[in-house]
């Protein structure tokens, strides 16, 4: 990744009214005035604003980083270029080095608003910046809200995929979680459909008329979790997965075939008692008759078909019934 001392020190437009830069020109109010800069957005950590009677500002902190959060700042961030551009405005898109954190915001706004697919974004910022390189974790992201059709939704499961996966990480590399981002209660009251809680959770949109399928609790029949908070995955090599085990006892030619998941995995839940104490890992029970349910580990844990799942919320089928009911 190359330092701010290697870009050049000047504006590039990416498209008409659009620019990028590193910060060294973003601070010179020479080059902002004499290209008729009206707005700018500043990436990074502790960006300032040097020339608020010139410019309007706009600071998102972002590290630039494989696991930092690009999706969640890039609805404000968008919004901001189209209504400047909208208004006849020039605007400069900047981080530290011109590379990486400022070219992702470029890529994701050309994505939106051309409808393009990541690639061939990069290629029109390319083509007039062609340093530009998000980061590893910036392009997946960036993938992502392609397939998110350019919009970040806590409603949508893959976003909720996304933010399991890095929960995790942070907690692996971090050794807590910053910010707890939980599926909400089923049974809880919500007064605004769609609204974060104030531990993260989100309440479901309701479907008058839906029925969809549920988890209930086998022994007091209280609701737990429904479809969209459970997560498919993929069998894995059944019984030789866990041939490390077997001490050179024979699995036979059948062994995969007779492998069947026994866990549902799941979104972490609000109502799991003891996501917010630091803990690795700890039991899942019923918020209802405190009935074991099965066991949460962020680090993963392996499903009876043999797939490894990371994190991992796993409810034992036979602690819990499948039921199709109304949407909650």
């Amino acid at each position: 990744m190359a330092d701010s001392s290697d870009v050049d020190t000047g504006l590039v437009e990416v498209i008409p009214s659009l620019y990028i830069s590193s910060l060294k020109p973003a601070s010179s109010v020479d080059i902002l005035y004499q290209n008729r800069i009206t707005h700018v957005l500043a990436v990074g950590l502790n960006m300032q604003s040097p020339f608020p009677n010139l410019c309007k500002y706009k600071i998102v902190s972002l590290e630039d980083s494989a696991e930092a959060n690009l999706l969640e700042c890039l609805p404000s961030a968008i919004e901001y270029i189209s209504q400047a551009i909208s208004k006849d405005g020039r605007v400069l898109v900047h981080c530290v080095a011109g590379i990486s954190r400022s070219a992702s915001i470029i890529v994701a706004y050309l994505m939106k608003a051309q409808k393009l697919e990541y690639e061939q974004a990069l290629e029109i910022l390319h083509q007039q910046h062609p340093r530009a390189e998000p980061n590893s974790g910036f392009e997946e992201q960036l993938r992502l809200f392609a397939e998110l059709n350019y919009v970040v939704d806590l409603e949508e499961t893959r976003y909720r995929r996304f933010l399991m996966t890095r929960m995790a990480q942070q907690r692996d590399k971090l050794g807590y979680i910053p910010q707890l981002v939980l599926g909400c209660d089923p049974l809880k009251d919500a007064p605004i459909a769609g609204v974060p809680s104030i531990t993260g959770g989100v309440q479901p949109i309701p479907r008058t008329g839906i029925r969809i399928l549920q988890l209930r609790c086998k022994k007091c029949r209280r609701i737990l979790v429904s479809k969209d908070n459970i997560m498919e995955h993929n069998p894995g090599a059944g019984e030789t997965s866990f041939a490390y085990n077997k001490r050179g006892q024979g699995l036979g030619p059948n062994a995969q075939a007779k492998s069947k998941c026994n866990l549902f995995f799941i979104e972490p839940m609000e109502w799991i008692h003891g996501l917010d104490d630091g803990s690795v890992e700890g039991k899942i029970q019923c918020p209802k008759c405190e009935s074991k349910l099965g066991s949460y580990n962020w680090s993963g844990s392996q499903c009876s078909c043999g797939e490894w799942i990371t994190p991992s919320f796993a409810l034992q089928k036979s602690k819990v019934d499948e039921v199709t009911g109304p949407c909650p």
